[in-house]
């Protein structure tokens, strides 16, 4: 794979646990009892990962290939989260069962990516 693709998908993970990080640094995180950004909060380690790898820093391999595709499926599934989230917010209730779903699935991705990428960055270069 490209380090663009490595390079944009950490980029996009880094902006997806953004929120979550500013709260926890603020110190708000839990004040505010929002799973959805505590689960965004995953996306960070995974999103530096991924711009190691598109930097070079660490030599890619077929599992950091696989943990990159895992992580695109992901973030799919946040895009999709987000926009049943903004039909949830213009009235459209039953769409709250979408983003449960959506949330679960990225959450469920982003370990298995991340588990993915630990792998490859620790095991030699093929």
């Amino acid at each position: 794979m490209k380090h663009t693709g490595y390079l944009t998908s950490g980029i996009l993970y880094i902006l997806v646990g953004l929120p979550g990080l500013m709260l926890l640094v603020l110190g708000r995180l839990f004040e505010t009892r929002d799973p959805y950004l505590l689960i965004s909060l995953l996306g960070i380690p995974l999103g530096i990962l991924l711009v190691a790898f598109g930097l070079g820093k660490i030599g890619k391999n077929s599992r950091s290939d696989v943990g990159v595709r895992v992580g695109y499926i992901g973030l799919a599934f946040i895009l999709c989260m987000l926009g049943s989230l903004a039909g949830v917010k213009l009235g459209v209730e039953p769409l709250m069962t979408s983003v449960v779903f959506c949330g679960t699935a990225s959450s469920y991705l982003a370990l298995v990516a991340l588990v993915f990428l630990i792998v490859a960055a620790v095991s030699r270069r093929k």
